[in-house]
């Protein structure tokens, strides 16, 4: 997951160059918002990935519990 989220944090910082650009490449923008978008899901899958196991190891209570702590 740390890996994950460096890897978003690192295409962020190249999209904010792209658009830094006193002319800003329309294409380069485009595949840098690309990567962007591509990190930040492969984060929030591993991110649902870790839930899922945890929530398999708790049991039907500690499960409510949780449920009722995300709705606060």
């Amino acid at each position: 997951l740390t890996a994950a989220r460096e890897r978003a944090t690192v295409a962020r910082q190249k999209l904010q160059e792209a658009m830094r650009a006193d002319v800003p490449d329309e294409a380069a923008v485009r595949a840098a918002g690309v990567a962007v978008a591509t990190a930040q899901a492969e984060t929030l899958v591993l991110q649902a990935r870790a839930k899922g196991q945890l929530m398999k190891m708790l049991t039907p209570e500690q499960r409510q519990k949780v449920g009722k702590l995300g709705r606060r």
